[in-house]
């Protein structure tokens, strides 16, 4: 009867002691062990910030040497833009100065092209009235040099038309004065057309 009581009193201490064990160690390392997870779980977005905040001058050094690439790109693109116009510009202005000397050289060359065709019609014009005036010396070395000259520059036209008059010398100043005079014109239509042909 002794034992079954002692047994009974027994039991209950040894349910406290259980219940000690229970409620004193492994609650205390459960705790721990929470309490060191949520440190570490804490302490990982401070390290990640850190990591962030060291990343963030890289950033911005490789954003600033990208700006500077592309400063530096655009740069060489308006260098470039600027050489192929000046480079138009100067074959321009070659161009225009090549233009105008031969324009000149034309002009010039349109004026005496004029100007001996205007002098052959004046000594044609010249021969002819001096042949026409009887009273003019046909012997005077001035005269007999404008006839002489004024005859050679009709050419083929010197002997267009032929006048058959018992007076020789009137049918001469007639064939001198109608010949010499449509070379007179011959020589300031070609003339005219010449300078226009010619000249820029």
């Amino acid at each position: 009867m002794r034992l079954r009581g002692k047994g009974r009193e027994d039991a209950p201490a040894h349910e406290a002691g259980t219940d000690a064990e229970t409620d004193g160690g492994p609650p205390d390392s459960h705790l721990e062990s929470s309490a060191g997870t949520t440190g570490g779980a804490s302490a990982a977005p401070e390290q990640g910030a850190e990591a962030e905040e060291d990343q963030q001058p890289a950033k911005e050094e490789g954003r600033a040497a990208k700006r500077e690439e592309r400063g530096a790109r655009k740069e060489k693109k308006e260098q470039r833009k600027e050489e192929a116009e000046g480079r138009r510009r100067k074959g321009k202005e070659a161009a225009q100065k090549v233009k105008a000397g031969s324009d000149a050289v034309r002009s010039r060359i349109a004026s005496v092209v004029w100007l001996l065709a205007v002098v052959a019609a004046l000594i044609l014009a010249f021969g002819a009235l001096l042949t026409a005036m009887n009273a003019a010396n046909q012997q005077n070395d001035i005269v007999a040099f404008i006839t002489d000259s004024a005859d050679t520059l009709a050419g083929p036209l010197g002997n267009l038309f032929e006048f058959s008059d018992q007076d020789r010398d009137a049918a001469r100043t007639k064939r001198v004065l109608v010949n010499w005079g449509i070379a007179a014109i011959v020589y300031l239509v070609v003339g005219k057309v010449l300078d226009r042909i010619i000249r820029p």
